[in-house]
């Protein structure tokens, strides 16, 4: 690992990055839980309290808008539990 950085997106939800050789992995976290862990701008898993609450999906939504999701962030919990399962992610 090569490099390692905390950003705060809002209250109890951060970002956080780190680079190995060519490869960088962004992992999302609501409170303690890890809800997304992105590698090179693609989702590569969502995590299992990803649609735990009101406050975690808002969490969610931050760090997908945070990775350039904007319309995934906009489908209602439904539609993206739909996505995740067709994309093999959950």
């Amino acid at each position: 690992m090569q490099n390692m950085e905390l950003k705060k997106l809002m209250n109890n939800a951060h970002v956080i990055t780190m680079v190995s050789g060519d490869d960088t992995f962004e992992i999302i976290t609501s409170y303690e839980s890890i809800i997304l862990v992105v590698k090179n701008g693609m989702i590569e898993t969502v995590g299992k309290d990803w649609n735990y609450g009101t406050t975690t999906a808002k969490h969610l939504n931050a760090g997908l808008r945070y990775i350039g999701l904007t319309e995934l962030a906009s489908m209602n919990a439904t539609q993206k539990k739909e996505y995740f399962k067709n994309e093999g992610m959950v």
